[in-house]
């Protein structure tokens, strides 16, 4: 591979028809980029670059890819863009079909919703996408959309303009365009149906070993239903979508304000903190979110997005589904504090899931160049390292000294329930070790013969700034954020502790007994001493608490444990459970959640010892 002039060429990225794809390292600063070279002398494919570029110039969105710079000199041209480092949308279904199963309703929509505020962009700036497809979808590493490949979009003169080139992927193509008549914006509608049902189904909704078929079934023919489990709303979305009249089909503008759509709209919220003001300016434009969105205006723009690891809590359907959106971020010289102790609190979370992939039952190894990409490609940890192993070692270097602080019967309903008559009048702390984490969507392992192991959901508070002695007044300063975390007990080790006059540790240090969130900035989060915590076992509720129950509320617990061991950036305090916990058998299925904050979800497996 040749460099570019003023890059270094690491890798091919992808290969198409006109050209290569390769990641690119600027020389001037080390900054990473995607850079398009087309085959050869091949000179339509050098003009379609040409183009493309002219036309990335004129686009600024958050959810299009950015054009950087078109080296356009002597037999060289390359056209340099913004890399995503999370792949393309087809690749992600391949792998979240193979290795954790369908996504939640939830999920959909988040990548589904940032598609629509780019096309819609497009359209407003009269621009046609006209190969709309998973394969032109890429993520980049804090999960956000980026439309890509715009070699045949088309710019139209006025709204009103239809245009008559066959051009695009056939799977994806609208009947307008096959049938060879004039087509408009509603043709990019049609592949936006087909790429909703694909992120459902996993396949396009029309399908074929051969050409003709497919091209059968998209004039004459109607795509296999979707699962019944996704609610009626979105699959009536999609049929709306896939209307084969396309004068029937809805505007980009009808879909945003379509019930589907404005139910999960407000999930993404947390998506726009993280790259103000554009995709701030982008919602606000679209639904009444200025009162919600006034108080993030301050977040540091470090990664901020909602875990895709989600399970849906409201609505129709069957929404206990997990979504696993690898994401891996390039590195960031400068960082905030509190940006800081969130990194921190990624790292230890993936310093435990990398000895976790050591053990038989995940069937990795770090041997496995393929193995190590994928465990770093799954983690919304952001690093000093490019390179994976040494960035798997860097985590767990830095990883060793933080801690997991955890409070006992904090509140009194819990207290009552384990059988005292009231809740302490000091806080009960315990230590929990790092290797206990298990990220969402991971599995929690219980070993053969443990008895019976409970469940106990508990808000986590993540330190942003370390200190000791710390005044209560000024507890609050030293939070960066928060956590769903779920404090897996094995009860019947822990009842057997007590009688002897024996710490916990046993009962509630094993490995992946900490299952945990995502990170939730402190912004977001108005009032921590007012958030209703939800767990359940398969179907059933068991826990339905709220924060403003707590005994010791958080200022005060940050206080007291500060004058008994220094706090430091990236520890989490997990603040205690409300009543309603209960054994979570083998075979079981944990859910819980902060309401309308954050969902998670953890299978309930026996841990399979290699030796």
């Amino acid at each position: 591979m040749h460099d570019i002039d003023g890059y270094e060429t690491l890798a091919v990225l992808g290969t198409g028809q006109f050209g290569n794809v390769v990641l690119v390292r600027r020389k001037s600063d080390r900054k990473l980029f995607a850079a398009k070279i087309p085959h050869g002398e091949d000179n339509a494919a050098r003009q379609a670059a040409r183009q493309e570029a002219q036309l990335l110039m004129t686009l600024q969105h958050v959810n299009i890819i950015q054009f950087v710079e078109l080296v356009d000199k002597d037999s060289q041209l390359a056209l340099v863009m913004e890399y995503a480092s999370g792949g393309d949308l087809e690749a992600f279904l391949r792998w979240q079909q193979e290795s954790v199963g369908r996504l939640s309703e939830s999920a959909i929509m988040r990548i589904f919703i940032q598609i629509v505020l780019a096309l819609q962009y497009l359209h407003e700036h009269r621009v046609m996408h006209r190969d709309l497809k998973p394969k032109n979808i890429l993520l980049d590493g804090d999960g956000i959309v980026k439309l890509t490949d715009f070699g045949v979009s088309k710019l139209l003169t006025s709204s009103l303009d239809f245009a008559q080139t066959m051009t695009g992927t056939p799977h994806y193509m609208a009947p307008e365009l096959l049938e060879g008549g004039a087509y408009d914006y509603k043709s990019d509608v049609w592949s936006l149906g087909c790429v909703l049902y694909e992120l459902a189904v996993f396949t396009p909704p029309f399908n074929g070993t051969a050409l003709g078929a497919v091209v059968g079934k998209i004039l004459h023919g109607e795509p296999l239903p979707i699962s019944e489990q996704y609610s009626s709303q979105l699959r009536a979305l999609v049929s709306n979508l896939l209307e084969k009249d396309s004068s029937r089909r809805p505007s980009l503008s009808d879909i945003l304000k379509s019930d589907v759509v404005q139910r999960h709209m407000l999930q993404l919220v947390s998506v726009a903190t993280s790259h103000q003001p554009m995709l701030l300016d982008q919602f606000a434009a679209r639904i009444n979110l200025h009162e919600v969105i006034k108080p993030l205006e301050s977040v540091s723009p470090f990664p901020n997005y909602p875990s895709i690891h989600t399970v849906d809590h409201n609505g129709d359907g069957n929404h206990d589904q997990v979504q696993h959106m690898p994401v891996a971020k390039p590195p960031r010289l400068i960082q905030p504090e509190t940006d800081f102790a969130r990194q921190l609190f990624f790292e230890n979370q993936l310093a435990s899931t990398s000895r976790g992939f050591e053990d038989a039952e995940h069937s990795r190894s770090f041997q496995s160049d393929e193995r190590v990409k994928r465990m770093c490609a799954s983690t919304n940890a952001w690093f000093t390292e490019i390179s994976c192993p040494l960035l798997v070692l860097s985590v767990m270097t830095k990883a060793k000294h933080k801690k997991i602080i955890a409070i006992g019967k904090n509140y009194e309903a819990h207290a009552r329930e384990m059988g005292a008559t009231s809740a302490p009048k000091d806080p009960v702390l315990f230590l929990k070790p790092t290797t206990s984490y298990v990220r969402n969507g991971g599995s929690v392992l219980l070993p053969p013969g443990i008895g019976e192991v409970h469940h106990e959901v508990e808000l986590g508070v993540v330190i942003g700034k370390g200190g000791k002695d710390i005044a209560e007044s000024a507890s609050m300063d030293h939070v960066a954020g928060y956590a769903l975390a779920i404090d897996m007990t094995a009860r019947d080790l822990q009842a057997k502790a007590k009688k002897a006059g024996f710490p916990w540790t046993h009962a509630k240090g094993l490995d992946t007994f900490t299952p945990i969130s995502d990170f939730i900035p402190k912004s977001v989060v108005p009032s921590p001493h007012d958030l209703n915590l939800w767990l359940k076992v398969d179907d059933e509720l068991r826990q339905n608490g709220n924060t403003g129950d707590m005994v010791h509320n958080i200022p005060f617990l940050i206080s007291y444990v500060s004058r008994i061991m220094t706090l430091e950036e990236g520890d989490l305090l997990i603040t205690g459970t409300p009543e309603g916990v209960g054994p979570a058998p083998v075979g079981s299925v944990l859910t819980a959640g902060i309401t309308g904050l954050i969902d998670v979800r953890f299978p309930v497996e026996t841990r399979v010892y290699k030796a």
